[in-house]
């Protein structure tokens, strides 16, 4: 919100604005697969609910309400900051279609039957979801826009704010209908969210190792190849399967992209003019180490 601010006072105050091309996905709605609820898990492991989902939520009003034109919508897919980042895939559920949205949950079922606005389950009870979200102004107002969005198209959406403490133990201990999680940066250096690779894991589909669907076993194999190639295009192939598995079935939604605005004072040398907190490459999410900064006199 201050940018405009910064940016006219770079001169006199002796500082660079910085805001690299490159753009790390936010935040990530995340489904609970393995709910305790029959009816819900059988609700969240259903494409076309998370199809729906991502369809009502219209992310250029998001970007231009609460981020200042700064999200490069979209929905998961692999970032930005990734060398096979497509942009067609990227937008494939992303675009905002309510009405398109409305038809894959009546096709799924879910249909307001008494009229009031809402839909209903199986046993006749309101569709209605709670988000688990840690707070945090900005956060919380993307959530009440979300939260909107869904009950725009019939289902009820509650807003669970509390402290780190209490939101992730039961993100995994998967005591969540939606949790609000950091973004999965690549399948394999956080297999632990895209894969199967132990038990309870991943944490939104805690016993996929009995039980998962088929597309996400075959995420798994994939990940495994591309960790046992040493082959670049074969490695890449892997990975572009992946991303599309995983944008086709939708375990999570993003909302989109957000520039990392930063700046540095002018006397500070070295400074790198991309930044990415993805930690593609392994580097503990940060790609400033204060070893290679000088000080100019």
């Amino acid at each position: 919100a201050s940018l405009p601010l910064y940016k006219d006072h770079q001169e006199d105050g002796n500082y660079s604005i910085q805001m690299p091309p490159g753009a790390d996905n936010g935040r990530l709605y995340t489904f609970n697969c393995t709910h305790q609820d029959p009816v819900l898990r059988e609700i969240f492991q259903n494409p076309k609910f998370s199809q729906a989902m991502s369809l009502a939520m219209d992310r250029e009003e998001i970007n231009q309400v609460l981020c200042y034109g700064y999200l490069r919508p979209s929905g998961f897919s692999l970032s930005h900051s990734s060398p096979y980042y497509s942009e067609p895939i990227s937008q494939l559920y992303a675009k905002y279609d309510p009405e398109k949205s409305r038809t894959l949950l009546d096709q799924a079922g879910y249909i307001d039957s008494d009229g009031d606005g809402y839909r209903e389950l199986e046993d006749g009870s309101r569709f209605q979801l709670t988000i688990d979200i840690m707070g945090g102004v900005r956060l919380t107002d993307i959530c009440e826009l979300i939260a909107e969005y869904w009950d725009a198209i019939g289902i009820k959406v509650h807003l669970y704010i509390a402290l780190q403490e209490i939101v992730v133990p039961r993100r995994l201990n998967g005591e969540y209908d939606i949790t609000v999680a950091n973004t999965p940066t690549h399948p394999l250096t956080q297999s632990h969210q895209y894969g199967i690779v132990g038990p309870n894991l991943p944490f939104w589909h805690r016993n996929a190792a009995t039980e998962g669907p088929d597309w996400l076993i075959e995420v798994t194999r994939l990940i495994e190849k591309a960790k046992t190639t040493m082959a670049p295009e074969k490695r890449g192939e892997n990975l572009i399967q992946i991303r599309d598995l995983m944008t086709e079935n939708i375990p999570f939604i993003c909302i989109g992209a957000e520039v990392k605005i930063w700046g540095n004072n002018t006397r500070v040398g070295n400074t790198p003019k991309l930044i990415s907190v993805e930690d593609l490459y392994r580097d503990f999410s940060r790609t400033v180490a204060h070893e290679q900064l000088f000080i100019r006199e």
